[in-house]
């Protein structure tokens, strides 16, 4: 696995967001967040600050 992927999933669990949560929060489906922790997919550019919002991470800290 990424550690892009993996940070997703850490950041999000410490949140304490579930998928469908955060899927709600970003306008996407819990099929696109688990993609995304998976690795098999990246949101793009404004879906990924959106991220960093929800998630109150950097954009480094995230794709670090």
């Amino acid at each position: 696995m990424n550690h892009f992927a993996e940070n997703i999933k850490s950041y999000r669990t410490e949140a304490k967001l579930t998928q469908a949560e955060l899927a709600n929060r970003l306008g996407v489906s819990t099929n696109v967040i688990g993609h995304w922790e998976k690795g098999r997919t990246e949101p793009n550019l404004d879906t990924l600050l959106k991220l960093c919002d929800i998630l109150q991470v950097s954009l480094d800290e995230l794709i670090r």
